[in-house]
């Protein structure tokens, strides 16, 4: 299924064809423009993706697994 409320996709190149790579989550806009934000799901845990878009690429943040800091993102969504 299609994630709602989200302007891209980080997504694993593990497939020849863009289409059919994983998807790992869906990215949210924040306040803070070139800043999104998404979750990465393990089972029935999660961790927070952060991804700001830079001049020369992406700078990716990956919270552990169990430490999901929800007043963060009330914060910064």
């Amino acid at each position: 299924s299609e994630a709602v409320g989200v302007e891209y996709y980080l997504i694993v190149r593990d497939a020849s064809n863009w289409s059919k790579c994983s998807k790992i989550t869906g990215l949210r806009p924040t306040k803070t423009g070139g800043l999104y934000y998404g979750d990465r799901k393990n089972g029935n845990r999660k961790t927070l993706i952060l991804v700001r878009f830079i001049s020369n690429g992406l700078q990716v943040t990956e919270f552990p697994f169990g430490e999901y800091p929800h007043k963060y993102i009330q914060k910064i969504a």
